[in-house]
């Protein structure tokens, strides 16, 4: 049976958990993602602002959670992409997460009962989402992180509890796009990076997702680049990924030229935030930019303590 939940909304609050719990991310289209490509970590007090490049779209009522700390867009436009380097958390790395909403499997009948011998949860792996998340493994190499998540509870109520508990990261199984390449199907039974691949079954397992948040916050790459530079190489980035899905890459293309047919003022840097946003629409995959701050390293032990207890 499938999970009694949706899978936007595993995906919202999993989301959330990891920006308050972690600080190692700073997420581009999450709320906004049909307007913008960059939601919460941003604010503006300058109404006429937006009203001339989005068509009055009343977007500051939206945040109501606490998130990092964001920018005031200048009255300026001009003064956009300066406001947006040295003002924000400085960009470090790209984490892709395709979450994912799982069979729980029950009967002895179901296709990979004989691998456990109990019941377990079971996700599909779709052809178009597995080429593109490839894609994005290939391009961002030991340099970002990409990975599927799933929830390890399949309820309403048992949902709402993970919820009060704040405990979605360590109620989910994570699983890299690589461990699965030739397979159709993932199944697992636990929290964490074990699972068995499908159809011909192969034991897997990945890195967790905080371990792989935690070490790219460390790491020392990327230490120059400005955040706009930054936000323009990662659309170069998911663009390419995507051209090997024809039937994603054409709807990406066609929605970014209507949308250019409408903002055609708009600055260098607003074009490449909407473009992130039609690329979570098209793949269906999120997109966050890893944060490279010293002072959340104080923070990493403790979070992950909390995180996977």
């Amino acid at each position: 049976m499938l999970a009694e939940f949706e899978e936007k909304q595993y995906e919202q609050h999993l989301n959330i958990e990891l920006l308050q719990g972690s600080n190692l991310i700073f997420p581009p289209g999450q709320h906004l993602e049909n307007v913008l490509g960059f939601d919460a970590a941003l604010f503006t007090r300058n109404r006429d602002f937006w009203r001339h490049f989005l068509g009055g779209y009343p977007w500051y009522r939206r945040f109501f959670r606490n998130y990092l700390n964001g920018l005031y867009f200048p009255r300026d436009v001009y003064a956009l992409e300066e406001a947006f380097d040295n003002d924000l958390p400085k960009f470090k790395f790209n984490a892709f997460v395709q979450h994912k909403r799982p069979e729980r499997m029950i009967k002895e009948t179901a296709s990979e009962w004989d691998s456990w011998g109990h019941e377990y949860y079971r996700y599909k792996v779709l052809d178009h989402q597995q080429k593109t998340l490839e894609a994005l493994e290939s391009s961002v190499g030991n340099e970002g992180v990409v990975t599927y998540a799933s929830p390890v509870f399949h309820t309403k109520g048992e949902f709402w509890n993970v919820h009060k508990n704040q405990s979605f990261v360590p109620n989910s199984n994570f699983c890299q796009p690589h461990k699965l390449v030739g397979h159709s199907a993932y199944t697992y039974v636990c929290p964490g990076t074990v699972c068995i691949a499908h159809s011909e079954p192969e034991n897997v397992e990945s890195k967790h997702l905080i371990d792989e948040l935690e070490r790219l916050s460390q790491a020392g790459n990327n230490s120059e680049i400005k955040n706009t530079a930054f936000v323009a190489r990662s659309c170069d980035l998911i663009e390419k990924s995507l051209e090997r899905q024809e039937k994603a890459f054409k709807l990406y293309s066609e929605i970014v030229r209507d949308l250019d047919d409408h903002q055609a003022d708009a600055p260098k840097l607003l074009r490449n935030l909407y473009r992130l946003s039609v690329f979570k629409f098209a793949s269906g995959t999120s997109l966050y930019f890893g944060v490279a701050n010293e002072s959340f390293n104080k923070q990493i032990q403790g979070t992950r303590q909390r995180l996977r207890r």
